[in-house]
């Protein structure tokens, strides 16, 4: 007999597409499942891959340790993908995979990533083809909804200056409307516009405080020095550093 998905498994398919991933303790994170905690949610994955809607490959590849979860081929065409995206991810992909799902599914606040499909329905204007798609809406302190673009830091402590030159060379090749060919130069002016109304924003997520600390403190600086400083935000995701840097 054909098992079909529940609309609640469905919903837990969709998940694990916007993210890529899925651990336990980021599905609870979402309150998808309807009885919270880590234990509910490692059943529900379980049953899902057990029907064959999801498969599991290793966090740690060579290491061993805790599994992850990512749609198999059935999953992907119930939802209507493509078949290919079924397979387990490769070193970078995983690794920022975890980065996003855990800082938005597990972090102070719950957020969530855009899909392609909605960030150009609802970004008609910025939207043109093959631009990486890391955004998530951000209201910050101020009451300002802006659209944050994620930027995952893969190299430990150091090169926070370049991570910071990297933010700014992004900002300026997409303000600069005279890069680009006349029929993109509309949607870089859309997003000049966004970003001069201070509606943009970087949130770069690294796992080490240090590394927070000294791009909070070099951004502080060049704004002390009317010096130009991207819009970041930074945030420590609990767990890269061990994803990164897997132990024996």
């Amino acid at each position: 007999m054909v098992k079909r998905l529940s609309e609640n498994d469905r919903v837990v398919l969709e998940h694990v597409h916007r993210y890529r991933l899925t651990l336990p303790k980021i599905l609870a994170g979402t309150e998808i499942v309807p009885k919270a905690g880590d234990v509910a949610a490692r059943l529900t994955l379980d049953r899902l891959s057990g029907d064959g809607w999801l498969c599991t490959a290793d966090l740690y590849p060579g290491h061993g340790g805790e599994q992850y979860y990512h749609l198999s081929e059935k999953g992907a065409q119930a939802l209507g993908q493509d078949g290919d995206i079924a397979q387990p991810l490769k070193s970078e992909m995983r690794i920022e995979s975890f980065a996003i799902a855990t800082f938005c599914c597990c972090g102070d606040q719950f957020r969530e990533l855009l899909t392609k499909e909605e960030f150009k329905r609802q970004f008609a204007n910025l939207w043109f083809a093959g631009q990486p798609v890391r955004y998530y809406l951000d209201k910050g302190a101020d009451g300002i909804v802006r659209l944050a673009y994620i930027k995952v830091d893969k190299v430990g402590p150091g090169d926070w200056d370049r991570l910071i030159e990297s933010c700014s060379r992004f900002l300026r090749q997409r303000v600069d409307a005279a890069r680009v060919a006349p029929e993109q130069r509309p949607r870089v002016e859309a997003f000049a516009r966004l970003a001069k109304r201070g509606e943009f924003q970087f949130t770069v997520l690294t796992a080490v405080p240090e590394k927070k600390r000294a791009i909070e403190l070099e951004l502080q600086r060049r704004k002390l020095n009317h010096d130009f400083a991207p819009p970041i935000t930074v945030h420590v995701v609990p767990g890269l550093f061990e994803v990164l840097f897997p132990g024996p």
